[in-house]
């Protein structure tokens, strides 16, 4: 009877063990079928990620070597600029030192009529009438001369 048992107990056990191992075989059938999708997603993210870094990398060298372009072009231009501003430094200098040689060379006397000169073409801008009467009086003769009223 124990035989029977021990033999009852072994065929259970056996058809437990194919069972369980059934079971496990199709939980690792799943997994695998998981992971190989998952594998793909990896693979198709992967190469999604190279694509958009090679991008970039493509644009940053155009953009860097534009970048490049325009400092150098600026460079020349702040070149040309000091050169302008030196020469411009040099003219500023040469007419600093005339004035000074022809305000040395100014008198006293030669200031006062300058402030009269002024003052008298200031007033005849502003009061025109003053000068009406000596023009009319010049424009008449030559109009009687020419035959004219």
């Amino acid at each position: 009877m124990i035989n029977r048992f021990v033999i009852g107990l072994l065929v259970v056990l056996v058809i437990l063990t194919g069972g369980i191992g059934f079971y496990l075989n199709q939980q690792v059938n799943n997994l695998g079928e998981r992971l190989a999708a998952y594998e793909s997603e990896q693979t198709a993210h992967i190469s999604s990620i190279t694509d958009n870094l090679a991008a970039l990398k493509t644009n940053t060298e155009s953009g860097l070597s534009l970048l490049e372009s325009k400092v150098k072009s600026t460079q020349t231009d702040i070149t040309a600029m000091k050169s302008d501003l030196s020469a411009a430094k040099d003219r500023i200098t040469g007419a600093e030192q005339i004035v000074s040689q022809v305000s040395s060379n100014v008198t006293t006397l030669d200031k006062v009529a300058l402030v009269v000169l002024t003052g008298v073409l200031v007033t005849l801008g502003v009061y025109p009438m003053i000068m009406v009467p000596w023009v009319q009086s010049g424009v008449t003769y030559i109009m009687h001369l020419l035959g004219g009223a």
